[in-house]
Parts: C-alpha cells; structure tokens; sequence
C-alpha cells in the first residue's frame, strides 16, 4: 500500500475523529488533543440545539443597517413631541431626496433602511387612511407628499431591504378629542382593514384579517400595519419601540394579532425589539456585551412577553440552568446594537458640524454588532431639507472605506488547516473553502478542541473573524483563545467568549505563518463555519479638547501623533497651527483640532470640535443646602471642566430622595439663553438627572424660573443634553434641581453643568 503523504494523512486521520500529534510544517508542532469536559447537561444540550428561523439568520447576514428618524421633531428641534403639532410644521425641503439617504447608505456597506413612519407624537409619514395627523395634513408637495413612498421607491431602485418603525405610543391619539388610545372602548371582533369614508378603497378582492378582542387603538395599529405592508413594497423589519412618554387609560396592546398579522402579509419580516425574533441590545449608545448570547430563557407556552433584555448576563450557563428549573423554554433571540450618528435620534441644527460619532467610534460599533454576534443599526437622520447633512455624509464614507479596506484581504484563504479531530462529513478542509453552506465540526461528546492555521507565508493581520454555523448548528462556542507563531515559539495573541453569528476579535498586529484557535469551552460539539484574519488600515485616534476651570485649553492625542488646531471654526489641516502646549480660552469660542502622523503616511484623525461658552474661572458653589455631598463628589466637580469628575448627592435617611440642588455664582452678570447637562459616564448611571427646574437670579435671593420638564429620552440615552430657554435672562446665579433621576434612583449627580450665553 502507497504510504500517505503528510499533510493528507493528517486530514485522514481528522475525518476519523482522531487526535492529530503531527507536525504541521519543520519546527511548528501541533498540540495535543484537549481534555474534554464531562458529561454536559440536557438543559445545556438543548441550548446548544436552539437553532434561529431563516428569517433571523438573513437579517443577521445583513450586519449593518440605516436607521431614518424624520418627523416633526425634525422641524421643532426635540427628540420627543407632544402630539399637538401642527402637521404645517413638516416641510422639507424642495430638495428633499430619499435616493441621497440610499445611496450614502449603500455605499457606506448598509443592506437595509429603516424609517420611523411613526414616532411618540403620532405623526404619520406616509398616506394613510386613519388619521388626518400625517402627511397629507402637510402643505408639502400639497399634502400628496409620502416619505416612506420614496423611500420605498429608492431601495427598490438600489438593491436595499425596508425596515417600518412604528411607534406603539401615540401622544396625538392620547391628547386630542375623540383620540383613540385609552378611550376605553370595547373589545369586539374587527375585520382588517376597515372602510374609511371618501378614503381610497383597498383593492378589489384584497386580503382581510378578522380578529377578536380588538379596542379602537388595536384596530388602528393593525390598519396601519395592513397599509404599510401590502403598499409599499416587502418590508423586512418591523421595529415597535417600547418608550412610552405618557400613557392613557390603561391601554394594552393585542401583539398577538399585531404579529399574526405581519407573519401572514411579512413572512420574511423580523419582529424586532417587542417581538420574538429580534431584541434590543440594551442601550443606545452602540455598545455590545462581552458574551452575547443568541440562546435566552423565555416563559413557557405563549407567556413570553418579550420585555427588553439589559441585564450584563443573558444566556450563560447560571442563566440557562436557573431557567431550565423554573421551567422556562430557550429561544434564539439576537441582539440589535443601536446608536445615532449623532447626539439625538432627530437632526438638530446646533450639531452641524460636531458630530457625535467620528471614524473611531463609528468602527467600535461595528466590532460592537456584526462584530459582536450581533447587527449594527445607525441611525443617520435627515436635515430640515430632506438631505443627509455634509458632516454625516463624510463620515459614513470614511467609516464605509474603512470597513471595506480592512475585509477587502482575507490572509486564511487557502489555508492548510489541522484540527484537534472532526466530525465525518465536517472536516477542517471546510473552513476555508469559502462556502456559506459548510463547517468544520468536533465529534460527539467534544466541546473542546483546536485549529490551526499554515498561512503558506508569513501574513501581518490584527482582526481575527470567526463565524459559526448557527442556521444549523446554532451558537456553541462559549470561549477561545487565539495564539501565533512567532520568535520561535507560540504565544497568545487574543481571546473571545461567544462567536455565534461572528466574532470579529482585534488584536494587536502580528505577522505569522502559523495561528492557532483554541476552543476552550462549548456547548455539545462545537464547530466553525469559517476562519478569516485581517489587517485594518492605520487610523489615528480622535484627539480630545477640554478646558478646565481656569479657562487653559488642553489637547491630546495618540502618542507620536501630531497636532494641529483652528479657533475660527475652519477644518484644521496639517498647515494648521501646531499645538504645544495648553492656551487660554476664557470666552466663547470653538476650537478643532486634528491628529497627524509624523511619519509622512498621510494618516490623520477625524476633526473633533470643542465649543466652550464662557469660562467657569470666576465660578463659585453657592453655600450648600442641608443635602451634602459625598467625600470627593461635592459640588465643585460639576464646574471644573472635567468629565471625569462629578457631583453627587448624599443618600441620607431624614432626606432620602428628590429634590436635590446645586447653585452657581458666576462672579458676574451673564446673559442666559439656555443651559447644559452632561451626566456622569454612561456605565455609572446612578443619579443621572431625568426631571429638572432650573432657576436664575440676579441678587442670590429672588429666584425666577427660567426652564422645567424633563431631559428627553435619558434613561436610555444618559448623554450631553442642551437647553434653551424661552427668552434671554440676566443673571449672576443659576441653581439646577433635580426633581426625579432615571431608574427611579433618589440620588443626584452631574459631570458637567455649563451655561449658554448671549
């Protein structure tokens, strides 16, 4: 019998299930076969059997998605209306151009546009039959205008999915007349879509829905959903928002019919974040966590109600084995990752020019979602003339060009591949042979093992992307380790916890021939469906702007980097002027600053943009109230120019909860237009302010108010907030209380507390 060559019988031996103690090339072993875990339990079996619908995986393989909020926020300049607006206020512009959203979108690597045809106000911004508060209302285009008509329109002419927002609260319904929400109408049964008068009929022999059980504002949900789902082309996404401003008569909702519904005309439609196909990630800042599970407990028979998922810990094995003896099911629940491009989810014309998401931030939320196991939706709202802005626009073609330069080489293809041991069928031949549909996978009873790489050369890469199988084999890998060969000997380069969908784990750069990924813990026998490594192009971080109390302004950047600054508000370039030191900035004033490599590679940093208004120099804190601080959180904190300091009140049991308050005095008479709140640092929510009055006075004992209500959206989005008063007040004091604080927490705190002047 011919004697086998090495390398094929290394491969034989793997489709045999054996332990492969060759070596793969002169000098580079292989390691030995990993200890395999004991037994695992059934509840673990079955977690590891939880398998996605094909729905699900097709909207995971989409990655990155646009996110469209455009309403009458966009016009009145607030994240959340009221529901009493006058539909006059939508106007946008002549220019107004959907197919710009499409293709900046496309061209920045997103497959799907997602609309907010409804947000909490109410406002409708497609022709719809069943309220007048919508488009139609509008002197734009004279009241024939439909943005989800053109958008709809545009995808269609480039290729890309649509995803419809529709928002279950509804601020018009719950405030006018006659409204529908919490009207305490009676549950009857309701055949869907129902007739309006002098409106445009349904089709001839159209489709209907009967249902039972079904109040005013459930019927009109589901006449909505019916014209938005059988006129305006497939929609692939339907997104119902959890946020509710304000409720009304103990309104419920029929999610039952609403999902029956989009399951019946949407087959192809996931149900995202009050549904059972998508959840959201738990923030909206862009971020995922460390272990993102795909596999979650969920109540048994029906009960599921598909509340939002934040805790840190959602599918480990404490979680499974705690709901497996509470007699909770397992079900493959995905995360979306969601954030704005910038500071707000409507367009506000004080961020022209200030983005909150440059090149840096842009990409940690990509590693953060399809990265992550997970789909980025980045939201991109659209100017009062209907356009994408300049500034978002430039930033999604860099951020577009970077995603592409950095997948463009995949350094593992045609890799020779040795494994630990295979499953017959699943050999390693299959993790790079660049077929969606095969997988190298371990034996029965191994949830442990190794891959390993010869790249045929030495290859430089710093992303290590992993990708699993899940449309048949579901998310296993539970943790991994990645090493290289390099000086002679192995060493770790990186490592991971879940893979699921992808994994894409940066690392620092190597340069390699030979790479190894351990599976250190799995769930059944773990597999892969493929291997990639990648080398990202050089970027430099953005630099960071601050002034403190003295009014010196410090910028920092990379180490090596140089920089270069402007105060007039232009772009700095590399003839700039270059920044040495720190510079007083006592006035208003905008300073942009960018980072440079020295090395002549053309490499620079996105522009980042400080705006100061006067300076905290001659700040004081008034004489404090009876409610302390804490040992290093007093009040000073809040006005010394650095976020990293803050203010907060002590818990106290003769006065456990709001109001809590800070008072200034300026040292001068300042004339007030607004102003600003930045809230301790995102992962430390803790008395971050939600309800607030704000008080001026111009002898330190007549207080008048200046502004009251509550900071928008905070509890999920604790950022930089900015507000203007009425009108323009004199004033030397300022005093900021806090009426109530996100999570019901009784404490107060601040980073930041800045003025807006004249």
């Amino acid at each position: 019998m011919r004697a086998l060559s090495l390398s094929a019988g290394l491969l034989a031996l793997s489709s045999l299930c054996l332990p492969l103690h060759a070596t793969a090339a002169p000098g580079v072993g292989l390691p030995p076969a990993p200890q395999q875990e004991a037994d695992q339990p059934d509840w673990l079996i079955k977690a590891a059997n939880t398998l996605p619908h094909p729905r699900q995986v097709a909207w995971q393989d989409l990655g990155l998605t646009c996110f469209i909020h455009f309403g009458p926020n966009t016009f009145t300049g607030v994240e959340w209306g009221n529901g009493f607006e006058d539909p006059e206020v939508f106007q946008p512009g002549e220019e107004m151009d959907a197919e710009q959203w499409v293709r900046v979108a496309k061209d920045a690597g997103m497959k799907m546009m997602m609309i907010t045809v409804k947000h909490h106000d109410g406002f409708c911004t497609w022709q719809t039959r069943y309220t007048k508060h919508s488009v139609a209302s509008s002197a734009w285009k004279d009241g024939k205008g439909d943005v989800l008509r053109e958008l709809s329109g545009a995808c269609e002419k480039h290729g890309l999915l649509l995803g419809v927002y529709l928002s279950p609260a509804d601020l018009y319904q719950i405030e006018q007349p006659g409204g529908l929400y919490g009207n305490l109408s009676k549950k009857t049964t309701r055949t869907i879509p129902e007739k309006v008068a002098g409106a445009r009929p349904f089709p001839e022999g159209h489709r209907t829905f009967t249902y039972d059980g079904i109040d005013d504002y459930n019927a009109y949900m589901l006449n909505q959903l019916y014209e938005l789902l059988t006129e305006y082309g497939p929609v692939h996404e339907v997104w119902f928002d959890g946020a509710h401003p304000k409720r009304k008569g103990g309104q419920t909702y029929n999610y039952d019919a609403w999902f029956d519904m989009i399951r019946e005309l949407a087959p192809d439609a996931v149900i995202a974040i009050k549904g059972p196909d998508v959840r959201w990630v738990g923030n909206e800042g862009g971020h995922g966590r460390a272990n993102e599970f795909s596999v979650l407990p969920i109540a048994p028979d029906g009960k599921e109600t598909w509340a939002d998922r934040t805790a840190a810990d959602l599918g480990s094995r404490a979680v499974l084995k705690r709901a497996h003896e509470q007699g909770m099911d397992f079900h493959w629940y995905p995360a979306e990752v969601d954030t704005s491009i910038r500071g707000g989810w409507f367009y506000h014309a004080r961020e022209d020019g200030h983005p909150k998401m440059g090149l840096q931030r842009l990409i940690n939320c990509y590693f953060d979602g399809p990265g992550n196991n997970g789909v980025f939706l980045l939201n991109v709202p659209p100017d009062r003339r209907g356009l994408f802005h300049e500034t978002d626009v430039a930033a999604l073609q860099n951020f577009g060009r970077y995603i592409k330069q950095t997948f463009k080489t995949n350094h593992a293809a045609g890799a020779r591949a040795y494994v630990s041991a295979s499953r017959n069928g699943h050999g390693p031949d299959l993790l790079t042979d660049s077929d969606d549909q095969t997988f190298w996978q371990l034996p029965e009873g191994h949830n442990r093992g190794w891959v390993q790489l010869d790249l045929g050369e030495p290859k430089t890469f710093d992303v290590v992307d992993l990708r699993e199988s899940i449309l048949t084999q579901g998310q296993r890998i539970e943790a991994f380790t990645v090493e290289a060969h390099t000086e002679g000997k192995w060493r770790e380069i990186g490592k991971g916890g879940t893979v699921g969908h992808r994994k894409a784990l940066r690392i620092d750069q190597v340069t390699a021939q030979h790479v190894r990924i351990h599976i250190t813990s799995g769930r059944s026998n773990a597999s892969l469906h493929s291997v990639g490594l990648y080398d990202r192009p050089l970027i430099l971080s953005t630099p960071d702007i601050k002034r403190d109390r003295k009014g010196m302004v410090t910028i920092s950047a990379p180490a090596g980097a140089v920089i270069h600054y402007t105060l007039d508000g232009s772009d700095p370039t590399p003839d700039s002027k270059r920044y040495n030191k720190p510079f007083e900035l006592k006035d208003k004033g905008v300073v942009s600053a960018v980072a440079v490599d020295p090395n002549n590679t053309g490499a620079r940093s996105d522009v980042t943009i400080g705006r100061f208004d006067v300076s905290p120099t001659k700040w004081s804190i008034l004489v404090r109230s009876s409610d302390q601080e804490n040992a290093g959180e007093a009040a000073d904190n809040a006005i010394d120019g650095d976020p990293s300091t803050i203010w907060h009140s002590r818990w106290r049991p003769d006065k456990p909860a709001h109001p809590h308050m800070i008072a200034i005095d300026f040292g001068e008479t300042l004339k007030l237009k607004g102003f600003s709140y930045l809230p301790r640092a995102e992962d430390h929510k803790t008395g971050c302010i939600l309800g607030y009055k704000l008080e001026v006075s111009e002898d330190g004992r007549a207080w008048q108010a200046a502004s009251e209500g509550e900071f928008q959206n905070m509890t999920n989005n604790p950022a930089y907030r900015e507000v203007s008063f009425d009108k323009t007040h004199k004033a030397r004091y300022m005093r900021l209380i806090s009426t109530s604080a996100i999570n019901n927490s009784p404490h107060a705190s601040a980073a930041e507390i800045g003025v807006i002047t004249e």
